[in-house]
């Protein structure tokens, strides 16, 4: 709710006399939102410039924008902010540095295949994706919510559905597994926690498949039910039901030890031999 947040920063600085930025994170649905409020069925509150508080906004290019991924936007509501961004070395030996951020050197080859494929959507391409997306989303929504013991979670006003489970028999981490591959399904589920949920973020690969996902978790709900023990034993369930009963600074140290095993070299063949050799 952007505009009521605004609304709380036009009362503080009235107050305080301070002025206050807004930042707007549009990385997922930037692309997405402009061209949805174009669209006569669908009515979104105001989340861009148009609100006057608002200084800045994110929105990744890589997502709805569909152009290969390393790439985002960020604007700002005036030229003057935008100055803050820039980095300069005046004094530098090696001449005067200047960068629009503190990142330095980015790959020109991303950015000119980003500002390609906007080209190639152009404004029709984005509004037919994004009218498609909607739809998926729509039908998706109305669809899991006659379903019994699912519920979508508050109101989605855009592409990402969220769902829980109302039956305590029905782990919802289940179904998500259930309508992977074991369950016989194709769908890649984002597991989410507190609560425990999944939700699915339609994009315009999901064209026409509503009332496949509708069908497909229908049946997963009902395979979990009958076969507890099958789902229990998937890791991933089992993992998501771990936090619920471990200390959240154990999860963390394990999480990152996880990331320590994916760093973690391999021994080299000769240290292998040698071992083996007792040296």
């Amino acid at each position: 709710p952007v505009e009521e947040m605004a609304g709380v920063i036009s009362k503080a600085e009235s107050e305080w006399g301070y002025k206050i930025g807004l930042h707007v994170d549009c990385c997922l649905g930037g692309f997405l939102a402009p061209f949805v409020r174009l669209i006569q069925e669908y009515e979104l509150p105001k989340f861009d410039f148009s609100v006057p508080q608002v200084t800045s906004i994110s929105a990744d290019t890589h997502k709805y924008g569909y152009s290969p991924k390393g790439t985002s936007v960020l604007m700002f509501s005036s030229n003057k902010l935008r100055r803050y961004m820039y980095f300069t070395a005046p004094k530098w030996t090696g001449g005067i540095y200047a960068t629009p951020s503190m990142s330095g050197s980015r790959p020109g080859g991303l950015i000119a295949a980003t500002w390609g494929t906007m080209m190639h959507m152009g404004m029709e391409g984005y509004m037919n994706a994004s009218r498609a997306i909607m739809e998926t989303a729509t039908i998706i929504k109305k669809g899991v919510s006659k379903i019994q013991g699912l519920e979508v979670m508050g109101s989605p006003e855009l592409s990402v559905v969220g769902i829980r489970s109302t039956n305590p028999d029905l782990n919802i981490y289940a179904v998500g597994a259930a309508m992977g591959h074991d369950g016989g399904h194709e769908w890649e589920l984002n597991m989410l926690q507190n609560p425990p949920c999944l939700h699915i973020c339609c994009t315009y690969i999901h064209k026409g498949l509503g009332p496949k996902f509708v069908k497909e978790i229908q049946e997963s709900v009902q395979d979990v039910l009958a076969n507890k023990e099958k789902y229990a034993k998937n890791s991933t369930v089992a993992i998501y039901g771990t936090t619920k009963v471990v200390p959240p600074s154990m999860v963390g140290e394990l999480s990152k030890s996880f990331i320590d095993a994916l760093f973690k070299l391999p021994e080299r063949a000769q240290a292998d031999e040698e071992k083996k050799d007792g040296k």
